[in-house]
């Protein structure tokens, strides 16, 4: 999975025909259904490479919303959630371009 999010301009939301579910959707589904452990980790993995856990399905359900009891996804959801809204992919402390501020006015 590694190597997807390695290719220049994989699209790591595109949404199924049928309910528009992004692989987000279906990493939950799969940790829920199938196995719990390896669901959190391409969850992880995935919001990690950057997809967006906002973006809702056709029946208006994020990924979260499908995590029913699994905190350990829920709160890796919800943290990757806070980072893309308040733009945090940069943790370093400094600005944007990486350099000092500016003295001007």
């Amino acid at each position: 999975m590694d190597h997807l999010f390695d290719i220049q301009y994989f699209e790591c939301d595109p949404k199924t025909r049928l309910d528009e579910d992004t692989p987000l959707h279906i990493a939950v589904r799969y940790a829920i259904e199938k196995d719990p452990e390896v669901g959190a980790h391409m969850v992880t993995m995935m919001c990690d490479a950057g997809c967006d856990p906002r973006v809702p399905n056709k029946h208006g359900q994020k990924p979260v919303d499908l995590a029913f009891n699994n905190n350990e996804i829920k709160a890796t959801l919800q943290q990757a959630a806070y980072i893309m809204a308040e733009d945090l992919h940069n943790t370093d402390g400094a600005g944007s371009d990486g350099g000092e501020p500016s003295d001007s006015d």
